[in-house]
């Protein structure tokens, strides 16, 4: 079965990767042409600076995750294999992330001087001018940066959930099979750079691409990855979970 064409408006991708990236890397002062901008707000690539509160993330937060099944996480997140669309990848991270996230007010920290973070989560009582434009650069570029940032969480989450639901294809099932067994045969006392040398050959990614991967995995309770291999390292319940049904 092909896979399905991509649902992201390639205009409005170009537009989100160019702010940010040209062919020596990262832009230094990005700014957006006006018409360009409004052209990939309207397709939900792009989007206004946002302030709120503490508490209104908090509830942001909960509310993205809840959105969402764990298994519509895994499905898009193994959609991503063959199709290198990394953006599908990112939530499986960010659903982990959100997994503990209970609903609190603003408490100021009282175990060091730094009162402006929350006593409970550890976030600061207001944000303001967030720029979600680069949190979406680095969902497309990257596969997500910051998937322990609770707003980038909530960002990420939202925006798989406006979305169709991916449906893996024998060919991401067949790479997810790969990659999972490279992992499960990894030899106790293999570095982590062991680890993604021996994941190279199961999927079309660059160097930095498999780290990430890697550190989804790591986050979704997959696999531990200190800094030797250990017995334990693999854990099959998990994997179980989250993808046993492609794995039959």
């Amino acid at each position: 079965m092909p896979a399905d064409p991509d649902p992201i408006d390639a205009k409005a991708k170009q537009i989100l990767l160019r702010t940010y990236w040209r062919s020596g890397g990262w832009i230094d002062d990005p700014v957006t042409e006006p018409a360009a901008l409004a052209y990939a707000k309207d397709k939900r690539l792009m989007f206004d600076a946002l302030t709120l509160s503490h508490d209104a993330l908090v509830a942001r937060a909960i509310a993205a995750r809840e959105g969402v099944s764990q298994q519509r996480v895994a499905l898009a997140f193994a959609a991503s294999l063959s199709t290198r669309r990394l953006y599908l990848r990112s939530a499986l991270g960010s659903y982990a992330n959100l997994a503990e996230l209970r609903p609190h007010a603003f408490t100021p920290r009282t175990v060091d001087s730094m009162a402006y973070l929350c006593g409970t989560c550890a976030k600061l009582e207001q944000l303001n001018d967030v720029d979600l434009n680069v949190l979406n650069f680095e969902r497309f570029k990257f596969g997500g940066v910051r998937h322990e940032d609770v707003l980038y969480n909530a960002l990420d989450l939202e925006l798989l959930a406006e979305l169709e639901a991916p449906t893996p294809t024998a060919s991401d099932a067949a790479v997810l099979r790969d990659v999972l067994n490279a992992l499960a045969s990894s030899e106790v006392g293999d570095t982590p750079a062991a680890v993604r040398r021996r994941l190279k050959g199961t999927l079309k990614a660059n160097k930095d691409e498999i780290a990430g991967l890697l550190e989804l995995l790591r986050l979704a309770g997959v696999c531990t990855l200190d800094n030797r291999w250990k017995a334990d390292d693999y854990n099959a319940d998990r994997v179980h979970a989250l993808f046993g049904d492609l794995l039959r």
